[in-house]
């Protein structure tokens, strides 16, 4: 895995996915939250795995070796903090296997429903739909990481119109995206809809219905930009 993206955010992405494309997953986790979540894990439990060594284990121990006049107390403090930030690598990394493994569901089973649902051709776009329901010509994005599947619209209306569109009934909105000059129906992260529900993060929200690789992004546009869940 690797770190992608840059200013202002920063996500954890399968680097056999992003740069070779050998490998499904295609989910993604920030990394501020990455490193929130794991130092929550720490300070809850501290002591996780470890058992208190007995006495006679420590006499075994073998002792520091004193400095040598080989290198100086800076010197030790740099080798020092190296191989502190080794350790917090290491634990990042364990953490984030166990988030978002290659190959492996990541988001705790979250996985969009129709809109937002990874593709590569329209028609695997809306499968539960009967033609012609949808309010606009149904679209994969290619653009989008993934592929990303909508269709054009109007209006807000027009997105959820359909029987069995939105069977999650998660907020959806009509919006541009980058410069296409064209509108398509996308999940919303809107402060308005996040108002509906219990929670007040944007990309908590995408994170926990739509999937780890979701976050609460611009759609561009211009003036019209929606906040929208893309990968």
């Amino acid at each position: 895995m690797q770190i992608s993206g840059g200013s202002p955010h920063r996500y954890y992405r399968c680097v056999s996915n992003r740069k070779r494309g050998v490998c499904p997953n295609r989910l993604s986790v920030r990394e501020t939250l990455t490193r929130q979540r794991i130092l929550e894990a720490c300070s809850q439990h501290p002591r996780s795995g470890l058992a208190k060594p007995r006495r006679p284990a420590l006499d075994k121990m073998p002792r520091a070796r004193p400095l040598t006049p080989r290198m100086s107390p800076l010197r030790h403090s740099l080798t020092s903090g190296r191989k502190a930030r080794k350790a917090l690598a290491l634990a990042i990394a364990l953490g984030l296997s166990a988030m978002i493994g290659c190959g492996s569901d990541g988001n705790g089973g979250a996985t969009p429903t129709n809109t937002g649902q990874a593709c590569t051709a329209v028609d695997q776009c809306y499968p539960g739909v009967k033609a012609g329901d949808l309010e606009g010509d149904a679209v994969c994005l290619d653009k989008i990481t993934g592929g990303y599947c909508t269709h054009l619209c109007a209006q807000d209306t027009d997105c959820c119109a359909a029987p069995g569109e939105c069977p999650d009934s998660h907020a959806e909105v009509c919006g541009p995206f980058e410069s296409t000059g064209m509108l398509y129906c996308f999940l919303s992260c809107e402060d308005a809809d996040l108002a509906q529900t219990t929670l007040t993060d944007g990309d908590v929200y995408c994170h926990t219905y739509a999937g780890a690789a979701f976050g609460c992004r611009s759609t561009g546009g211009g003036a019209k930009n929606r906040k929208v869940c893309t990968p």
